[in-house]
């Protein structure tokens, strides 16, 4: 087993280019078929990506993460998926945003779009106490998509030594 430090920024950067190309992939597809989408979805992709980062790692070093590093990139994954997922949204609310006021515009109804926007905050403040147990939820899902990944490549790893 090698005891040096290694950069875990590569796999950090293919998680995260593995999770926003496979949440848009599949995010597209859902819209495009008009399907509910649920939480699954987000484990389908969680787990893509961490097994995708794991694999990487184990073929490029030819062993299985350590503890530290096992919680390195469990951590640092968890916050690309957050922020990825945030800016998704945004993206997502502004362009509905935008259809919704071109609409409001055209009915010319601005007060009713300052009543609802008020009941949107107030909404929204009730909203964050799910969120943080939603982001708490994902952080063990991050952490546990990462550890099956390693427990599945390391035994991959004991096989061909």
């Amino acid at each position: 087993m090698q005891t040096a430090e290694v950069s875990l920024n590569k796999y950090l950067m293919w998680f995260a280019l593995v999770y926003l190309a496979s949440s848009l992939v599949f995010g597209t597809v859902v819209s495009w078929l008009d399907l509910e989408s649920n939480s699954f979805l987000g484990i389908i992709v969680l787990m893509l990506s961490a097994s995708i980062a794991v694999q990487l790692f184990v073929k490029d070093h030819q062993r299985a993460l350590m503890r530290a590093e096992l919680r390195y990139l469990s951590f640092w994954s968890w916050l690309a998926s957050v922020f990825i997922s945030v800016a998704e949204l945004l993206a997502v609310f502004a362009y509905s945003f935008y259809e919704i006021y071109g609409v409001i515009a055209w009915l010319d109804v601005q007060p009713e779009l300052a009543a609802l926007l008020f009941e949107l905050s107030i909404d929204l403040h009730a909203l964050y106490a799910i969120i943080a147990v939603v982001l708490l939820i994902f952080w063990g899902l991050t952490r546990l998509a990462y550890g099956f990944a390693n427990k599945a490549f390391t035994k991959q790893v004991n096989t061909l030594a």
